[in-house]
């Protein structure tokens, strides 16, 4: 594989066989620990791996005596009580038949993953893990020209990120009735549902639906009693009574061929996670 220091690798040769799961586990303890146990070298090694000294606020744990190689080295020793952030390694892919190498999070779920003939060279890279622990998972291919190796791993400790926030909403609508922003409104409304003119029209009708289910706020709502309605959920309100504060994601309007009136705006607002 070239190069010198130590690596662990999966040996696919016989009696191994196709599927044949090798897995590598690292339990995050020097990013969950409050301080660095006895056994561990606390003191920074940047020569050995190439690497300038990290400042206070670059934390990098080398993971290899985890993976059962040497003794582990923080730099600068842990007391951050969080669990594993980021993810950096090398690995060596070099065969015709080569499996999959993957690396997973404390719930089994695939992060990272490669598979095939990567080349005769040590490859690096650096994952988003966030979780208290990972492992590395390789499944062998059909034969032991294989092998798969890693090294050089280590990890970054920290919290995750905040999660993005919620796409705004929005509703679609089919028919003459419009649709903008977060809101429906009858045929009689401008484009924007802003400003309306005259009244809606006889023998309308038409769908809305929104992005998600939300809770229905009514801005303006005139209809014939009992002939022109706005349903929801199965239930139709009409006249001056409106699906206000209702739960649903999708309505219909329908109206009839005689009495018409000024019409309604609905909006709708994103049910709390």
């Amino acid at each position: 594989m070239g190069g010198s220091g130590s690596y662990v690798y999966a040996e696919t040769s016989s009696p191994r066989l196709l599927g044949d799961l090798f897995t590598l586990i690292y339990d995050g303890s020097a990013c969950s620990s409050s301080s660095p146990s006895p056994s561990l070298d606390a003191s920074p090694n940047p020569e050995r791996h190439g690497k300038p000294t990290p400042s206070s606020a670059d934390l990098i744990v080398d993971v290899e005596a985890a993976l059962g190689l040497e003794p582990l080295t923080l730099e600068p020793p842990s007391d951050t009580g969080m669990g594993v952030s980021t993810v950096t390694f090398y690995y060596h892919m070099y065969g015709t038949t080569m499996g999959e190498l993957r690396l997973t999070n404390a719930a089994g779920e695939v992060v990272w993953s490669l598979s095939g003939d990567q080349g005769n060279s040590w490859q690096v890279a650096t994952v988003d893990v966030y979780s208290a622990s990972f492992a590395f998972e390789y499944t062998r291919d059909t034969s032991w020209t294989g092998d798969a190796a890693v090294a050089l791993v280590a990890v970054s400790c920290g919290a995750a990120p905040p999660p993005p926030p919620a796409a705004p909403p929005s509703v679609s609508s089919t028919g003459p009735c419009k649709a903008y922003g977060n809101c429906a409104c009858s045929s009689n409304y401008d484009a924007s549902c802003t400003s309306y003119s005259s009244k809606y029209k006889n023998n309308e009708e038409c769908t809305v639906t929104f992005s998600s289910s939300a809770v229905l706020t009514s801005w303006a709502f005139s209809t014939e009693s009992g002939y022109d309605s706005v349903t929801v959920n199965g239930v139709q309100y009409s006249g001056s009574t409106s699906p206000d504060g209702v739960v649903a994601s999708s309505m219909t309007w329908s109206s009839d061929g005689s009495v018409v009136r000024g019409g309604w705006k609905i909006c709708q607002t994103l049910l709390p996670n």
